[in-house]
């Protein structure tokens, strides 16, 4: 359930209410990670993401995409992780791309000013966009799917 910036609870950007959710879906396109990420990054969910993302950091190489455009919250702890995956990368010659569009979760992530820092993107196309002009179709185009359950 997506708040309307128009929510007297600071823009929308509080937890919302009811149960907290958070499902996690990876995917490869090239030598990329892209994972997913939907519902809310918390203190409570947040331990699932870092699982995730040490697995992928351990097991593949190239730069990791964190897809947020259906995460409807993040708190300080999900930005922590953040911060920490991208300084895992940095000390690998690795990047970490975050593609969060405007809504509550790129109000929290400009608030803590890291938009800049984590390397923030508003979406999908800007983000391949700023690939190399070498890449080649197969590594441009969403490749299969690989999900598991958070």
């Amino acid at each position: 359930m997506r708040r309307s910036s128009d929510d007297p609870t600071l823009g929308g950007s509080l937890r919302p209410r009811g149960p907290i959710q958070l499902a996690l879906s990876t995917r490869y396109e090239g030598r990329r990670i892209v994972l997913g990420v939907a519902g809310e990054l918390d203190i409570f969910t947040v331990s699932k993401l870092v699982a995730r993302l040490d697995d992928a950091i351990r097991r593949r190489h190239g730069d990791l995409v964190i897809d947020l455009s259906e995460a409807e919250f993040i708190d300080s702890m999900g930005l922590h992780a953040l911060l920490n995956v991208q300084r895992r990368l940095m000390r690998q010659a690795r990047r970490l791309i975050v593609i969060c569009p405007p809504g509550p979760v790129r109000n929290a992530i400009e608030l803590a000013r890291l938009a800049e820092p984590l390397g923030v993107l508003s979406s999908a196309e800007e983000y391949r966009a700023t690939l190399p002009a070498t890449a080649t179709a197969d590594e441009t185009e969403p490749g299969p799917t690989r999900s598991r359950p958070a």
